[in-house]
């Protein structure tokens, strides 16, 4: 991959494993230093940093729960302390599960919407002031098919499909108060991803309900960010990518 990201700073949060991982080591081979952020998986947020330093790019690793706005503010400051500014946001930590509504706690309820929508706010308040100032940035958050289509009937999670509905539409309309300002703001919305798969020339699951018959590798989702991160995106503003194999058309 060239170096179209060269000289830039991009914080993914959850970024540990999974599509997180990818996206990060995706961002330093396209030529990003990375703030990798996890919640509770120090040893596999170092790893994915020295994957990133393999590649020739500066890592950090920084523990904060991003439903916290102490550990927000915190995450913000080391990134700042350290590599001076923040060039692209990458919102994904996020809870990718929940009980249906009839068997989900209040306190279940509660969690995932700290996570999953009231994260995303709050990384995004706290990188926008500098963007702003600085008059460029890119702010792309990970939702989810199940935020366009409700999810699966085969899993009916109504619950974590209103809080990827929720991040688009935060998205949305952000991008019409921010663009003015050269900030591009965007959605990458994954389908059945093969989370638990690192090695590219491994076969992936297979899904039915996909056109391509397979789950996606989270290296197809992180391609996507990078894409919507890059110069090239500069005409894609406030939209929702879907990366689902043809899981559904939208």
């Amino acid at each position: 991959m060239t170096s179209v990201l060269g000289g830039h700073v991009v914080l993914v949060t959850g970024a540990s494993r999974g599509i997180g991982r990818a996206i990060a080591v995706a961002v330093a081979e396209a030529g990003a230093d990375v703030v990798v952020n996890h919640r509770a998986s120090p040893v596999k947020a170092e790893r994915v940093a020295d994957q990133v330093r393999e590649r020739g790019r500066r890592a950090l690793v920084v523990q904060a729960d991003v439903a916290v706005p102490e550990d927000v503010q915190r995450l913000y400051a080391a990134t700042i302390d350290t590599f001076g500014r923040v060039d692209s946001l990458v919102a994904n930590a996020g809870i990718t599960t929940a009980p249906s509504v009839l068997d989900i706690s209040l306190e279940q309820f509660d969690r995932i919407m700290a996570v999953n929508v009231r994260g995303p706010f709050l990384c995004i308040r706290s990188v926008l002031p500098a963007m702003i100032e600085q008059g460029a940035g890119n702010i792309v958050v990970i939702s989810s098919g199940a935020g366009l289509s409700g999810g699966s009937a085969a899993d009916p999670s109504a619950v974590y499909a209103a809080t990827k509905a929720a991040e688009i539409g935060l998205v949305r309309g952000l991008a019409k108060n921010v663009t003015r300002h050269g900030i591009r703001v965007n959605c990458v919305a994954p389908g059945p991803i093969d989370n638990n798969i690192y090695d590219e020339d491994r076969p992936l699951m297979t899904n039915d309900s996909a056109l391509l018959g397979r789950r996606g590798h989270p290296h197809e989702v992180a391609t996507a960010v990078v894409y919507v991160c890059s110069p090239a995106a500069s005409f894609i503003v406030g939209q929702t990518i879907c990366v689902n194999g043809g899981n559904y058309l939208h």
